[in-house]
């Protein structure tokens, strides 16, 4: 991979305000695409340090059984986000292995959880232990992984830096997040799957709609 890399056709917006030297128009009704430049995003990392960093975090994670997983993911990530750039100005991950390993943790127990149920509901038959698996899986699949994944996205964008200033993902969103999953799941199955691209697309506008940079909101289109 050669350095600055431009990263297919993929381009951020950035307004005036980020730019090294601000203009600031006299004309109320200027254009909005006036106010808006296009920036390559390109990466300038090496191929073969990436692939060492990789292999290293592979041995760690094998020796100590997984356990060295977390610091691995944020070795890489560091990685990555130091490499990538936007009209030169680089990102910048701050987020530790110890923050993820207390979310495994938490992600651990819950399945662990679930499985113990349904071993110790699998002893006894009827209709009552048929509708109390049903509503733990609801409640891992329809409600555990929806909240889990807006919380890590969430995460991810307050521990990503972009000229010293960090990504956020609105917390109390997170409800219609549940909500749009949940109902995309019930669709989707009705549908035979035919409702999956529907559901991406609601729930990727919700996502991007609710994300924001400093004061700067982001707008799906």
């Amino acid at each position: 991979m050669d350095e600055n890399t431009e990263l297919g056709d993929h381009k951020m917006r950035l307004p005036e305000g980020l730019q090294e030297q601000d203009e600031v128009s006299s004309d109320p009704y200027q254009s909005q695409t006036e106010l808006y430049q296009n920036f390559p995003l390109a990466f300038d990392g090496n191929p073969y340090d990436l692939l060492k960093v990789t292999i290293k975090n592979t041995f760690l994670t094998i020796l100590t059984l997984g356990l060295y997983s977390p610091h691995a993911k944020t070795i890489e990530r560091k990685y990555l986000w130091h490499h990538l750039q936007l009209n030169d100005d680089r990102f910048h991950y701050s987020g530790t292995g110890k923050e993820l390993f207390r979310g495994y943790i938490v992600a651990l127990g819950v399945y662990a959880l679930y499985f113990l149920s349904n071993f110790i509901l699998g002893k006894y038959q009827g209709a009552a232990t048929a509708l109390v698996s049903l509503l733990l899986a609801i409640g891992i699949y329809w409600v555990f992984i929806p909240f889990t994944l807006y919380s890590f996205l969430g995460y991810l964008g307050s521990r990503t830096k972009f000229r010293n200033i960090c990504f956020r993902l609105k917390k109390d969103k997170r409800a219609d997040y549940m909500r749009e999953y949940f109902r995309g799941i019930c669709f989707s199955t009705l549908s035979f799957g035919l409702y999956v691209p529907r559901m991406q697309h609601n729930v990727s506008k919700l996502l991007i709609n609710n994300l924001s940079y400093g004061n700067l909101k982001f707008k799906y289109t």
